[in-house]
């Protein structure tokens, strides 16, 4: 009874499991309902492994299921699948040991996400218990730069490509949930591009974790995050990168939100990304030569694009500061106008902008405050701003506390704007 024993490590997690599902052969022996259980949902991202307890939970509600009806030969199936159990080894059994006990189980009619958890649970176990279990089947890159997490994110990767090479496709036993977290999280990539995208999203994370860890502020960070588009390019349609940008990288998710329940071109969308991409590389350090990434064009480009509703929206879920900004600006008249909003803004950009470039190509403070004074900064920002919202706008950014760059030409005293 080794196999239904097992050892202490096992005891305390997958035998429980296990248990249940030979009590659920047991149970089902005579039983042949007409329901058929479905496959089910998506991959255990690395570091999401479900406590025990939950597993345990999820295979009991699965063991409620009826088992399928097969013919006279379901029984003796059944009583096989179950001695099978038995007899394995859970502690150093082999992946073809285990792939024929999946087999066997699998002709018992015993419900996929069942077999999916036992598969998930014995293979944690086991790496738990010595991670060069698998090395000679399923490599690790020993080359992989080190992070804290480096070494438990390759093990986790190594089991969904066991498991995907075990099952023959990389959502059996998927529940509905499972899809739904696919879904959320890959958008509209089908879930067969999985497997090829994940030897290559895998190596660009290893590198852009290493570079954080190294240093938060190291452009590399975000320059890894951006390099693996043209890997997946490879792979993956000019649609399905979309859609893996717009879920997987950071500065995509707000866009993301942006373009919800409202239909795009192809080339729109592209465009939208691109302008989001070159300002997130941009607030990292990392420009590119001849790309605009100022903030002013990239509202602008994306009022175009989104409308004017759209862009303020985004904008009130996205920057705190910019309701205050619109209180201290608009009277409650002109606020309620999501274009007077996104005008009024767009001039402080414009003027924050400018200020930015100025700065930067004079550090000093004083040729800094002399280059604001050649190049009548002051009076443009007026003429903007007024433009924008008229001479009440332009009196209340004064005032505002967003316009400290005035202040400090009016005392000529040493100021960031």
């Amino acid at each position: 009874m080794k196999g239904l024993i097992g050892s202490k490590t096992v005891l305390a997690g997958g035998t429980l499991i296990l248990l249940i599902m030979a009590l659920w052969l047991v149970v089902h022996l005579t039983s042949a309902p007409p329901s058929v259980p479905g496959e089910a949902t998506e991959d255990r991202v690395a570091g999401s492994d479900a406590a025990v307890d939950a597993v345990a939970d999820e295979t009991v509600e699965v063991a409620a299921q009826p088992l399928e009806s097969s013919g006279e030969d379901q029984p003796a199936r059944a009583t096989d699948a179950a001695a099978l159990m038995a007899g394995f080894d859970w502690e150093d059994g082999s992946l073809e040991e285990l792939a024929g006990l999946v087999k066997a189980l699998e002709r018992a009619g015993t419900p996929a996400p069942m077999i999916r958890r036992m598969v998930e649970t014995l293979l944690r176990e086991r790496v738990e218990r010595d991670p060069q279990a698998f090395v000679a089947e399923f490599p690790i890159d020993p080359d992989a730069p080190w992070y804290p997490t480096r070494d438990h994110i390759q093990l986790t990767q190594q089991r969904k490509r066991i498991m995907h090479d075990l099952f023959g496709s990389w959502d059996y036993g998927w529940t509905e949930d499972d899809y739904e977290r696919h879904r959320s999280t890959m958008g509209t990539i089908p879930v067969e591009r999985m497997i090829d995208m994940d030897s290559i999203t895998e190596f660009y994370f290893h590198q852009s974790r290493a570079a954080l860890y190294r240093d938060p502020n190291d452009p590399a960070v975000v320059l890894w995050e951006v390099a693996v588009l043209d890997s997946l390019a490879t792979v993956l349609s000019p649609e399905e990168l979309i859609q893996f940008e717009l879920n997987q990288r950071r500065y995509g998710i707000g866009l993301r939100n942006m373009v919800a329940n409202r239909d795009y071109t192809l080339e729109e969308l592209s465009r939208l990304l691109e302008l989001e991409r070159n300002q997130y590389l941009a607030m990292h350090g990392v420009t590119l030569p001849d790309v605009e990434t100022s903030a002013a064009v990239v509202l602008s480009a994306q009022r175009e694009l989104l409308g004017d509703d759209q862009v303020v929206e985004h904008l009130r879920s996205t920057n705190g500061l910019f309701e205050i900004y619109i209180e201290r600006i608009l009277d409650a008249e002109a606020s309620a106008d999501a274009t007077r909003q996104l005008d009024v803004w767009l001039a402080k950009e414009a003027i924050t902008d400018e200020l930015k470039q100025l700065r930067s190509r004079y550090p000093d403070e004083q040729d800094y405050r002399q280059a604001i004074r050649d190049g009548n900064l002051i009076e443009e920002a007026r003429s903007t701003m007024v433009e924008a919202g008229g001479e009440s706008a332009w009196r209340r950014y004064q005032l505002s506390g967003f316009a400290g760059w005035l202040s400090m030409m009016e005392r000529d005293e040493p100021s960031d704007p």
